[in-house]
């Protein structure tokens, strides 16, 4: 695939890091981050911030910004953050093309609702830790 000349958000509700001016992210996460980067001249990640040594994947920010959303709370207090989440997402909705949401994520029908407009892709994840 070449590269596309447009720019991409994409939606997830692990947490991201940044120390040293670098972005870590999980492992797999970071992996799919960072490949996907090479292919949209911008990738806006829309995450929560906060300074968790396990995110271990190191991503240069060349081309990646982060939406922050804050520090990760608990499902009910993001509940009741929804508003705040949605105001600070609309505030750069003019600056993607595309929003992916990959999935579960508690935020995902709530945000594809507000940015109505934009061509989304849902991206499904699934763990397969402990399956026999």
């Amino acid at each position: 695939m070449s590269s596309l000349n447009e720019t991409i958000a994409i939606h997830y509700h692990v947490t991201a890091s940044i120390r040293n001016n670098s972005l870590f992210l999980p492992q797999d996460f970071g992996k799919w981050v960072y490949e996907i980067s090479k292919k949209f001249q911008v990738v806006y990640l829309i995450t929560f911030v906060d300074n968790d040594k396990k995110n271990n994947f190191r991503i240069p920010l060349k081309n990646i910004k982060i939406i922050n959303l804050g520090k990760q709370l608990h499902p009910i207090k993001t509940f009741l953050k929804l508003n705040s989440y949605k105001s600070e997402i609309y505030k750069h909705k003019n600056k993607f093309e595309v929003i992916c949401f990959r999935v579960p994520s508690f935020l995902a029908i709530y945000l594809s609702a507000l940015l109505i407009n934009k061509r989304k892709v849902f991206y499904i994840v699934g763990s397969m830790k402990g399956a026999k």
